[in-house]
């Protein structure tokens, strides 16, 4: 049946289907007291002011109640398939301990991959069902989830298994992505090579055969990866179909976002070390970096990139949550703030960042990440009179209704 959103306050979007920098991300399209026409398939019809959209005769009419209505939120990097807690390491992190020292100390990366090593497929879904739940309510329709917290094949399989069968019952559109290249396992740490050569002669070949991933991801920086074990990896993954992805330069500079631009990745993820000559040269190769501004709050490291300098450079950024065990931030209505508050970033380029560049940096920008005709009618209705005063909120959660292809999944 063709549905009719009415009564919208104001409609407030970006457009286009490729990702925006400079002053475009900034622009957004604003229509007050909006309608929004979408057909049986959940596809954008019409969008207009009411004076000027005909409503169909037979509609389903939806009053938006007066509401801001934006494109549903798009979180292009997350962790959301994990078993265990790593709130002990809050008291490290207080006493000056780095990221670093306390992997080296037995918490990190490897206190997950224990945790979620022992526990059962279906165990780790119903935790990702309740934490894709959570963002739904926080305005999200697109999601990405990487695996990673396995650190072999088996486990690797089993994460991917777990987000399938998340996926399958969730309303979001849920990315799947094998972060292969996480951390080196414990087991192997002085054999890293034969770890590299686990996830490229077994463990891409699996998932690929079974379909389990859309991306291949890897961390390249200090204390993780190299460059050259990532383009290894990264180059044997785009050989066998996937999308590459990666977390770069988030803990020091080594290499990570000259190795995305050289690979022409999808996104590059963190870059908190990154130079200005490393995000222009994202930029030049079509790389969306994916910027996590909750990141460096978790890790006490305080260092983010300067938003205004990569509007000024024409570099069309993304938010993310980056949510993981460390780093409990499930909203992207919380990233989008931080992001105003920590990196600089105007509100209403915050919301592109949030909408149609996350889209894009998963090759999703030419069906959802605008309010446009064509696209799907991805939608959050939200208790606020402007985006200003939405994206700025750092007290609560603003959503009052969520709509995925058209039809309302939440409301408050």
């Amino acid at each position: 049946m063709v549905r009719a959103f009415v009564n919208c306050g104001r409609i407030a979007t970006p457009r286009g289907s490729r990702p925006l920098g400079g002053r475009d991300m900034g622009a957004l399209h604003e229509v007050a007291d909006g309608v929004i026409v979408v057909d049986e398939d959940g596809v954008i019809l019409e969008v207009g002011r009411s004076d000027r959209v005909k409503v169909p005769e037979g509609a389903d009419i939806i009053d938006a109640e007066g509401l801001l209505v934006v494109p549903g939120l798009v979180d292009p990097h997350t962790h959301a398939v994990f078993a265990g807690d790593r709130s002990f390491e809050v008291e490290h992190k207080v006493a000056g301990k780095t990221y670093l020292e306390i992997q080296q100390m037995g918490g990190g990366i490897h206190h997950t991959v224990d945790a979620t090593r022992k526990a059962s497929v279906d165990e780790l879904a119903e935790s990702c069902k309740v934490r894709l739940s959570e963002m739904l309510r926080q305005g999200t329709t697109t999601v990405e989830v990487k695996s990673g917290y396995g650190l072999d094949t088996h486990h690797e399989i089993k994460s991917l298994r777990a987000i399938e069968l998340a996926r399958a019952s969730a309303v979001q559109d849920v990315v799947p992505t094998l972060l292969a290249a996480h951390a080196v396992p414990r087991e192997l740490v002085k054999v890293r090579d034969v770890y590299v050569q686990m996830v490229i002669g077994e463990m891409i070949p699996e998932v690929v055969r079974d379909g389990l991933a859309a991306f291949i991801d890897v961390w390249c920086d200090e204390g993780a990866f190299t460059p050259d074990e990532c383009r290894a990896i990264l180059a044997t993954g785009q050989r066998a179909g996937l999308g590459l992805r990666m977390h770069a330069d988030e803990i020091g500079p080594a290499g990570g976002a000259a190795l995305a631009a050289e690979m022409r990745a999808s996104s590059a993820d963190h870059l908190l070390h990154a130079t200005p000559a490393d995000f222009r040269a994202l930029r030049d190769a079509g790389v969306v970096p994916v910027l996590a501004p909750a990141a460096p709050l978790v890790l006490f490291s305080h260092k983010w990139p300067d938003a205004r300098a990569l509007i000024g450079d024409g570099v069309p950024f993304a938010l993310a949550t980056d949510f993981n065990p460390n780093c409990q931030v499930s909203s992207m209505q919380r990233a989008m703030a931080l992001s105003v508050f920590t990196m600089r970033a105007p509100p209403k380029a915050a919301l592109t960042a949030a909408t149609l560049n996350a889209a894009c940096s998963l090759g999703k920008g030419r069906t959802v990440g605008t309010i446009e005709e064509g696209k799907f009618a991805d939608l959050a209705l939200v208790d606020a009179a402007g985006v200003d005063e939405f994206v700025t909120d750092l007290s609560r959660n603003r959503v009052h209704a969520v709509v995925r292809k058209g039809a309302v999944h939440y409301n408050r």
